[in-house]
C-alpha cells in the first residue's frame, strides 16, 4: 500500500489564491479469490435533507477527460474497464462527482464557496444513477453524501461558505 499527498497550488504576485490538495491511497492487486472488505455503514441522512438523482453520461466522461488531459483507460474504454480492469462499466472521475457535488452545495449555501473537502470510498460508474444529499450542519457548513446505484456510500463532500 502506498499513500501519497499531492499538493497544487495558483499564486499571482506571491499570494496563493488556491490551492488542492490530495491524499492518495494506491492499493495492491486484489486477488479475485480474497472475500470483499466489510461495506461501510450508510450515512445518516437527516429528512430534511435536499436529494437529487444524476446519472453521469459516458459522452461526460469522454469530454471530461479530453478537456482535463487526463484519461486512464478506465474512464473512457468500457470493454477494458470491464474485461481488463474488472469494473461494471466506466468509472466516474473523482473531478467529475466533485464539480456536481459542489454545484448543489451553492444552493443551500446560496454564498460562494470557500472550500471543499471530499472523500473518494466507492466508484460511481457511467450510465447508472447515484444519489446525493444535501445538508447543512452548521452554519455556512454543507455535507453532501452520495450513494451509489445500490444505495451504498460512494462519496462525500463537504463545502463551507466564504466568511
Amino acid at each position: 500500500m502506498i499513500f501519497l499527498s499531492i499538493r497544487h497550488g495558483i499564486a499571482c504576485g506571491g499570494q496563493e489564491y488556491i490551492v488542492a490538495e490530495q491524499d492518495l491511497v494506491y492499493r495492491g492487486a486484489v486477488d479475485r479469490g480474497d472475500p470483499p472488505p466489510a461495506e461501510p455503514s450508510p450515512p445518516r441522512i437527516p429528512t430534511d435533507a435536499s436529494r437529487a438523482a444524476f446519472t453521469p453520461k459516458t459522452r461526460l466522461l469522454f469530454h471530461y477527460s479530453g478537456v482535463t488531459n487526463n484519461a486512464p483507460r478506465i474512464h473512457y474504454d468500457a470493454d477494458s474497464a470491464s474485461e481488463v480492469e474488472g469494473y461494471p462499466a466506466l468509472v466516474v472521475k473523482g473531478g467529475i462527482t466533485t464539480t456536481l457535488l459542489t454545484v448543489f452545495a451553492k444552493l443551500p449555501l446560496g454564498v460562494p464557496i470557500a472550500r471543499v473537502t471530499t472523500r473518494a470510498g466507492r466508484q460511481l460508474v457511467a450510465d447508472r444513477t447515484a444519489m446525493v444529499a444535501a445538508h447543512t450542519e452548521a452554519s455556512g457548513r454543507v455535507r453532501l453524501p452520495t450513494l451509489d446505484e445500490c444505495g451504498r456510500p460512494a462519496f462525500e463532500c463537504v463545502a463551507e461558505a466564504a466568511p
